[in-house]
């Protein structure tokens, strides 16, 4: 009777080791079926874009348009033809190549493109210069060559500093092309009129060709 028992037994885990067996293999198999399945599928299916919270298609990032380098002028702009000129600190050539100005020219090679950052303001007439020019004056001789400042940048800084929200727009961001600069050291200026008269805005900034 107890043999009986224990057989029973014996032949009952049997039967369910076997069918535990079975089951783990027709899993592999069906495991086995997608993955070839998977792989026969057109690749367009496979790779649909993502979508967005709203249910939208995720769009790559707009690349940033790149403004091509101005090249300085020897010709003396109209706003500055008439009047006596002055000198102001309403301005701040900020950065010369992304690094920050001292009291050393920034060694440039001659060609290069140089890109310069700032910010300026007609304190007189309270309000952001219509025209804007940059001024590289060379040291030996006083030439001036000029390149007009056509975009502007927001700066809420100095709007907030000055306390005048009309400042805003008063920052640039400008590459130059070197090409026509000579060789040599060169001061690095702003230009505008204010007040009914022309103005210049002298950081001691100046680079040094080569």
């Amino acid at each position: 009777m107890i043999r009986t028992l224990f057989g029973g037994k014996s032949t009952f885990l049997s039967l369910s080791f076997a069918w535990l067996l079975i089951l783990l293999v027709d899993a592999a198999c069906a495991k086995e079926g997608a993955s070839a399945d998977a792989k026969l599928r057109p690749l367009s299916d496979m790779t649909a874009p993502p979508a967005t919270a709203e249910g939208g298609t995720v769009r790559p990032a707009a690349k940033e348009s790149a403004v091509a380098p101005i090249a300085p002028a020897a010709q003396v702009p109209e706003e500055f033809l008439t009047g006596a000129w002055s000198f102001r600190d309403s301005c701040n050539i900020e950065r010369l190549n992304d690094s920050q100005p001292d009291r050393e020219a920034l060694v440039i090679k001659a060609g290069s493109t140089l890109r310069l950052t700032g910010w300026a303001i007609a304190e007189r007439d309270k309000r952001v210069p219509s025209r804007l020019f940059l001024v590289f004056q060379k040291s030996e001789d006083g030439t001036r060559w000029y390149v007009p400042v056509q975009e502007r940048v927001s700066r809420a800084d100095v709007a907030k500093a000055k306390g005048n929200p009309t400042y805003t727009g008063s920052g640039f961001n400008i590459p130059i092309d070197t090409s026509p600069l000579p060789h040599g050291e060169l001061h690095v200026l702003l230009a505008f009129r204010d007040g009914g008269a022309p103005v210049i805005c002298d950081n001691g900034r100046k680079i040094r060709v080569q």
